[in-house]
């Protein structure tokens, strides 16, 4: 025969196992493109000029020229001589950032890669674009046009850009992400490197 605690002590187990796995299903999503919404195309590697699949700081800072703001800092799980940075360069209209994660390599030297472009504001110069083409001010139409209609409404891992926002997913983890106005023009796109 249960006693009453018991049962209070299964339902409280339940109700705990419950909590964990609604846990667990929102950090993984988190985390994670669902993968009906996952494009079977090759990445986009490059916003801005910038190639994250090649460049490094130094050769970011050749192309845009010395950043406008910067800022850095470092977490305290980061090993000794190694944390974040945040770049920023305002172009007319148009801000570019880019996020970085660097390390001290052993002959000293300091080794930053690139981990997330973003570009924002008003019409953008072609150079500006991503690898594919896509700017700043174009339409929604253009967007479905050179990335398709597989995507997810919203973010993952990054920010909510715009009114609307549409995240196109690849399959080694690479996020594109769109911010749209309310008329569905291109006032933010965001390349995000895949998180390891």
């Amino acid at each position: 025969m249960r006693t009453e605690k018991t049962m209070g002590t299964r339902r409280t187990r339940t109700i705990l196992a419950a909590a964990v796995l609604v846990f667990a299903a929102r950090v993984a999503s988190a985390d994670h493109c669902p993968e009906a919404k996952t494009m079977n195309a090759p990445p986009e590697t490059s916003l801005a000029g910038v190639d994250f699949g090649r460049d490094k700081l130094p050769d970011v800072v050749a192309r845009l020229g010395k950043p406008t703001n910067h800022k850095e800092g470092r977490d305290d799980s980061d090993p000794a001589g190694s944390g974040w940075s945040e770049y920023e360069w305002k172009q007319r209209k148009v801000t570019v950032s880019v996020s970085t994660e660097f390390y001290t390599a052993d002959t000293g030297g300091r080794v930053e890669a690139v981990e997330v472009i973003q570009l924002s504001g008003a019409a953008s110069r072609v150079d500006l674009g991503t690898g594919r083409g896509l700017r700043l001010g174009d339409d929604l139409n253009r967007v479905v046009a050179v990335y398709g209609a597989t995507y997810v409404e919203g973010t993952v891992n990054g920010p909510q850009l715009g009114k609307q926002t549409m995240t196109y997913c690849f399959s080694d983890d690479t996020e594109l992400s769109v911010g749209l106005d309310p008329n569905h023009r291109v006032v933010a796109i965001r390349l995000q490197a895949p998180v390891e």
